[in-house]
């Protein structure tokens, strides 16, 4: 199975464009969007629109900045320059895009057997994945084979093998990893926007 992997676009029109024109030119079977559609940049339309519009097989779910834009979070927890970004995209986004951000799944979803998606955390949405540890405590608590994460912005896999967890930040321009059927995975393929 070939995925598109999308994650952390925060309404950069520009960077969205890049990443689907050269996916063009790639073959996959299905989509995987990870959330934070909207949230910092100035193309919160122009980004939903072409995440909603996209073909094929495409499960997507919220982000907690989708989450505070379509008010179903507070944004208590934000810093004061990411919740103005939110209420700046929420007077912004039209009734039907506002609606399709308040609408996406939260996380997380089962892709196929063994094969989720979420934001932060699979515990929960909006965890910050950062350190083996956090990816110990997600490998006791959930038991998926390969989940896909965003949220951190850090393109970064997170596996258990033999007991233990490593860690790898992704680097290279080919963007494969070979995975061994005996271990277990958190992979974050990192920021859009």
């Amino acid at each position: 199975m070939k995925y598109l992997l999308l994650s952390d676009m925060h309404a950069n029109w520009e960077a969205l464009q890049a990443v689907l024109r050269h996916a063009r030119r790639k073959r996959f079977d299905t989509i995987l969007m990870l959330g934070d559609v909207v949230g910092y940049g100035a193309a919160p339309n122009q980004v939903v629109e072409a995440i909603a519009g996209l073909p094929g097989k495409v499960y997507a779910i919220r982000g907690n900045h989708d989450k505070v834009v379509s008010g179903v979070d507070s944004g208590e927890n934000f810093n004061h320059v990411a919740l103005a970004a939110a209420r700046w995209t929420a007077e912004r986004l039209t009734p039907g895009n506002l609606r399709y951000v308040r609408e996406l799944d939260r996380g997380p979803v089962e892709i196929e057997a063994a094969t989720t998606i979420c934001h932060g955390s699979p515990l929960d949405e909006d965890l910050y994945v950062l350190s083996d540890f956090d990816a110990y405590d997600i490998f006791s608590g959930h038991r998926a084979w390969l989940t896909f994460f965003g949220h951190t912005h850090v393109t970064s896999m997170f596996s258990l093998v033999d007991g233990g967890v490593r860690v790898a930040v992704l680097r290279g321009a080919a963007g494969r990893v070979d995975l061994d059927p005996g271990a277990r995975y958190l992979i974050n393929p990192g920021s859009i926007g």
